[in-house]
């Protein structure tokens, strides 16, 4: 592992504009929607930094009070939520805390499906 690799970390997106802009900048892209003093969100985060390091997807965090709209629109039930967008489009959402082998696999499953199906 490189030391650029070493040291990626998860993008922190400040509102929905951000998070449109980070959509359309990237053509893979997962997403952690979290709260503050959400425990399992706050374990999430060297995970995502997991994901980053391993794989060639980019990863960003949101807090989730700042996207009300787009939480009732991807009808969240809690957090941490994990969105996988591809293209703009998301191919895949994820409730709660994934380790990270879990959330590896789950983004290099869902990112081969969705490449297949295109």
């Amino acid at each position: 592992m490189t030391d650029a690799e070493l040291g990626t970390k998860p993008l922190r997106l400040a509102d929905r504009t951000a998070l449109d802009d980070a959509i359309d900048e990237h053509d893979h892209l997962l997403v952690e929607f979290y709260t503050d003093g959400c425990g399992k969100c706050k374990m999430q985060e060297p995970i995502l930094g997991n994901v980053a390091r391993v794989t060639d997807v980019t990863v960003a965090m949101i807090n989730a009070s700042h996207t009300l709209d787009l939480v009732d629109e991807l009808e969240m039930q809690g957090v941490p939520t994990l969105v996988f967008y591809r293209e703009g489009e998301v191919v895949e959402q994820l409730f709660g805390y994934h380790g990270t082998d879990e959330l590896v696999g789950i983004v290099e499953d869902t990112r081969h499906r969705a490449d297949e199906s295109s």
